[in-house]
């Protein structure tokens, strides 16, 4: 699955027109009908109870993991201020086998069997490998040390997706438990050319530019060397535009496979692949233009205005900010980010000036420049991880400890459990976890989260029920199509009826009517990618004799997709906004020509 723009393309359906309707014979909803006016919506005041759960790994001064703790253990403050711990779980991998295993030492009980978690803590493990932002050796190394690392996460249960991105999004393997499938699809990532080659070969041309410059402009013309320096000047904003370009791009994505898992029920992970994002694309070369053309003349070429000062430009041109908006989307969806820099780290330089060019005559020469590039390229991930309650894996070739260490959390952890305060909905909110008198122990948990209204947690689930398979249907809700009807080359309408019966609607006594308030969900997907999201209200409003008379039949919702041929997948969700109640169904549809095509 590919997309243009990450996971969000152009829509490929279009609701063209809609109209609820009851479906068999009994009279339509006064809703419905030609000519009535609206009917007044129902006061309802029904309270959804927020519970925000909160991974927490808690280590000693030595780095060890800390097991054991309790409840009363732990102080859990929102905004600053405490609040109930309302629920509470703990496991470590030891407990879970010993608890299925006969002969070994008894188990906590507190820590469940494998077989046993709770559904809202199995954990879902996505792999983002960002071939865009990585060497194909360092990610060779890699992958070496990851097929068998995801192989016994899922022997442990776990659910594991694979995504791949090199300028596009693709999802290799969607989430799966199956080892075999896994092993394939991290053989499958091995394949696109890395994209920092090229970013690398960008900065080192760059380099040798500046040089060949200041070289040409060497002596004692001191407009001459103005005139060289503004030239630098030139290349190095060229160099950071498109460095940007690239980063916006790569960050753009990485918001998009966020947004993705937002719906999706449980703990959720997400474990990124790459050599590092820059966090400052310039600094490298204002400081080797300053190096090349020395001090003076730069101040000079400041306080003339030839030129801005180098290092206000640096701390202007800082892409903190872009990674704040990944991480509070990431604390936004309750997902935790761990993060892998692929490049060792053992030859800082080797990429910025491969084959011993040398470049860099300022002070500690390439060895300085390398170490500032280095230093923005894991900044990002030391950020992402730390702030969302993972860790950063960078300055180690030994990938299979690390990823050892880093499973440690998916094996051992507390989750803290809390009601969100009253307040205004949408709002972002810091979390601070702290353990009761013992100021010695460090605790790592995600720093906050954003309270979402319900209507966009069930727009979430009703995206996540379509990208990965997932369907739940308490309000027995179907999904029938029409005939599709051509309109335009390449192009056919699509009835759609959604029917929900009636029994499983919640509805309330207003005057002489009976209203009911639902929400209708619609997405569609088909090989170019995903449509909008399109989310419609739908009011009932019947009287005592209709309800009586369409007892045990169901109410319609009717619309008309505009599709390509092909055989698209239609996701529907339902929500009560009285009763609560929430189905989320999706259904295959094969539009003509279809066969023809293929045939051809």
């Amino acid at each position: 699955m590919r997309s243009t723009d990450p996971l969000r393309p152009r829509p490929t359906a279009l609701l063209v027109t809609c109209a609820a309707l009851l479906a068999f014979a009994a009279p339509a909803p006064a809703a419905a009908q030609e000519g009535s006016p609206p009917p007044a919506a129902p006061f309802v005041e029904r309270i959804d109870v927020n519970v925000v759960n909160v991974e927490v790994f808690v280590v000693d001064r030595q780095g060890r993991r800390v097991t054991g703790l309790t409840r009363d253990d732990f102080e859990l403050l929102h905004d600053g201020e405490p609040v109930p711990i309302s629920n509470f779980f703990s496991t470590t991998r030891r407990d879970r086998v010993a608890s299925s295993l006969p002969g070994l030492p008894e188990a906590d009980p507190a820590g469940p069997a494998a077989t046993d978690l709770p559904e809202e803590q199995k954990l879902n493990l996505l792999v983002y490998v960002d071939h865009f932002n990585i060497h194909p050796s360092n990610r060779a190394r890699v992958l070496d040390e990851l097929a068998g690392f995801l192989e016994d996460r899922a022997f442990q249960g776990d659910n594991v997706m694979i995504v791949g991105f090199d300028g596009d999004l693709d999802v290799v393997q969607p989430f799966t438990r199956d080892r075999r499938e896994i092993a394939a699809a991290v053989r499958k990532l091995d394949d696109p050319v890395g994209g920092r080659v090229r970013q690398d070969r960008e900065l080192l041309q760059a380099m040798q530019q500046m040089r060949t410059i200041a070289d040409a402009v060497g002596g004692d013309d001191l407009q001459a060397q103005l005139d060289g320096m503004s030239q630098a000047y030139d290349i190095v904003r060229s160099y950071v535009q498109s460095a940007r370009f690239d980063l916006v791009r790569s960050a753009k994505a990485l918001d998009a496979m966020l947004r993705s898992l937002s719906g999706l029920p449980g703990r959720k992970a997400i474990l990124y692949v790459s050599d590092g994002l820059l966090q400052r694309p310039g600094e490298v070369l204002y400081h080797h233009l300053i190096d090349e053309f020395g001090t003076q003349l730069a101040n000079t070429a400041t306080i003339g205005g030839q030129m801005p000062d180098p290092y206000l430009e640096i701390a202007h041109e800082d892409e903190t900010q872009l990674f704040n908006s990944i991480i509070r989307q990431a604390n936004a969806q309750q997902i935790t980010l761990y993060t892998l820099n692929a490049d060792a780290g053992t030859n800082a330089d080797k990429h910025i000036s491969p084959d011993g060019f040398g470049l860099g005559r300022g002070t500690g020469g390439t060895r300085a420049l390398a170490t500032l590039h280095a230093q923005s390229l894991q900044e990002p991930l030391l950020a992402m991880a730390e702030s969302t309650g993972g860790t950063a894996i960078i300055n180690t070739s030994n990938f299979d400890d690390a990823l050892a260490a880093m499973g440690e959390d998916f094996d051992s952890f507390y989750s803290l459990g809390f009601q969100v305060p009253e307040g205004e909905v949408g709002d972002y909110h810091r979390i601070e976890v702290r353990v009761k008198g013992h100021p010695e122990l460090a605790v790592r948990h995600r720093q906050g989260y954003r309270d979402k209204p319900e209507i966009e947690r069930i727009a979430d689930r009703t995206y996540a029920s379509l990208l990965f398979g997932m369907e739940k249907n308490p309000l027995n809700v179907s999904v029938d199509f029409g005939k599709p009807e051509r309109k335009a080359a390449g192009r056919y309408h699509l009835p759609l009826l959604i029917r929900i019966p009636l029994d499983q609607i919640t509805l309330l006594p207003q005057g002489p009517q009976q209203q009911g308030m639902l929400r209708i969900f619609l997405i569609v997907q088909d090989e170019t990618g995903f449509s909008d999201l399109q989310s419609v209200p739908y009011e009932i409003s019947m009287t005592r004799a209709q309800l009586a008379q369409a007892s045990g039949q169901d109410i319609g919702y009717g619309a008309v997709l505009e599709l390509r041929p092909g055989v698209p997948n239609v996701a529907v969700g339902v929500y009560d906004e009285i009763g609560g109640g929430e189905s989320f169904v999706h259904k295959r549809v094969i539009v003509d020509e279809t066969g023809r095509k293929r045939r051809r």
